[in-house]
């Protein structure tokens, strides 16, 4: 029997698992849909043609083996995962950092945490703010701020 397919449902889990992490941190939405997911779409959308087709979502998901396979043997390993993933978390460490050192001293003082700190809430309030205002009123009522529903 062939490895081939657990090594593609591998890598389609591992793909998920990314993308879903992603989405749900990414906002705005219920899980993340909006902004990400959009950025995805377009990302895999390879001829902008408005579709994904099997053959994109498979070149991607070659790509992303690609990558992931560090010693090009064709097959993943654990450790190749966990490295990967490693590496991703310091690249998202990395853009935070960035983001917040904005004078890009290679150091974050306190005004720049304050600041990025205060920018990011105010961006996560105001899509929470949206979502719940469910009739775009500009006003929360009582109903509104109940369990919380897809719009």
């Amino acid at each position: 029997m062939t490895k081939k397919p657990y090594l593609i449902a591998l890598t389609a889990g591992l793909l998920s698992i990314a993308v879903i992490g992603t989405a749900q941190a990414a906002g705005p939405g219920p899980r993340g849909e909006g902004r990400f997911m959009e950025f995805r779409f377009d990302e895999l959308d390879q001829n902008k043609d408005g579709f994904i087709t099997k053959e994109e979502a498979e070149a991607r998901q070659s790509e992303r083996f690609e990558k992931v396979d560090a010693n090009n043997d064709g097959k993943l390993s654990l450790a190749e995962i966990r490295q990967s993933r490693a590496q991703r978390r310091e690249e998202m460490r990395q853009k935070r950092f960035s983001a917040l050192d904005a004078d890009n001293s290679g150091t974050v003082s306190s005004e720049e945490f304050s600041k990025g700190s205060a920018e990011h809430m105010s961006r996560r309030s105001e899509g929470r703010f949206s979502r719940m205002d469910r009739n775009d009123d500009g006003v929360l009522t009582l109903d509104e701020m109940g369990p919380r529903r897809r719009r």
